[in-house]
C-alpha cells in the first residue's frame, strides 16, 4: 500500500501550479508544485496524484496557468484547487479553446476547453472575469486586437464559429472560491460543492 504524504501548511499565500521557471511574486510569497526538479518548486509533486499533499484552506490567491490541460481529471483538480483555496481566494486560469489550431499540437494535452466550462463548478467557484485571446501573446497586431474584442461580444457565437476565423488560441478566467454559507446562521463548509440539507 503506498504511503500517504504528509500535508504541508505553509505562511506563503500565493499558489503556482506546475509552473517551472514562471513566478507572478517573490519567493517569500509564492508557494510552488512542479512535478520537474529543475524548476526549483517548493514541492517535487505529480499533480495527476491527487489529493495534493498540502493542507486545507491555505492560499489567497491560486495560479492554474497553461497546466489544467495537462492533467486527466479536470474534477479532480477542481477539487483540490477548491480545497487548498482560503474562503474568496482568487483563482486564475488560463486553459486552450477547443478551436484554436495549437490546442491540440501538445501531445501531453488532455483536453481543451470551451467558455462555458468552469461554468460547471459554481457551487464552488464564481466567474469573476472571463476573457477569449485570439493570440496568447499580449503584444499583436491591430487586427488580433479587434478580434478579441469581437470574440468576447458573445462567448457561446464565439465557441460554435471560432474556428472560422482560424480558431481562439485561449481562455483566461478569474474565478473566486467560495465555502462558507449561512445556514440558519450557523457557519458551515461546503464539501465538493454540495450544501447539506438540515433536517
Amino acid at each position: 500500500m503506498a504511503k500517504t504524504p504528509k500535508k504541508i501548511r505553509t505562511n506563503k499565500r500565493i499558489l503556482n501550479l506546475g509552473a517551472e521557471d514562471i513566478r507572478h511574486h517573490s519567493n517569500n510569497e509564492e508557494f510552488t508544485i512542479d512535478i520537474a526538479p529543475a524548476a526549483k518548486p517548493d514541492v517535487v509533486w505529480d499533480l495527476r496524484k491527487t489529493p495534493w499533499p498540502i493542507e486545507d484552506n491555505q492560499f489567497d490567491i491560486v495560479y492554474a496557468e497553461n497546466i489544467i490541460e495537462h492533467l486527466p481529471d479536470t474534477c479532480a483538480v477542481m477539487q483540490e484547487i477548491w480545497r487548498v483555496c482560503k474562503d474568496g481566494a482568487k483563482v486564475k486560469i488560463i486553459v486552450p479553446h477547443y478551436t484554436g489550431f495549437t490546442s491540440w499540437s501538445c501531445p501531453e494535452h488532455y483536453k481543451t476547453f470551451t467558455s462555458i466550462t468552469f461554468d460547471y463548478f459554481n457551487k464552488q467557484f464564481d466567474v469573476v472575469k472571463k476573457r477569449l485571446k485570439y493570440s496568447p501573446h499580449d503584444r499583436h497586431p491591430f487586427l488580433w486586437k479587434i478580434l478579441d474584442w469581437l470574440i468576447n461580444r458573445n462567448y457561446i457565437i464565439s465557441d460554435r464559429f471560432g474556428s472560422l476565423i482560424g480558431g481562439i488560441a485561449e481562455i483566461r478566467l478569474t474565478l473566486r472560491a467560495k465555502k462558507k454559507v449561512n445556514l440558519d446562521g450557523d457557519e458551515e463548509y461546503i464539501s465538493r460543492g454540495h450544501i447539506e440539507e438540515k433536517d
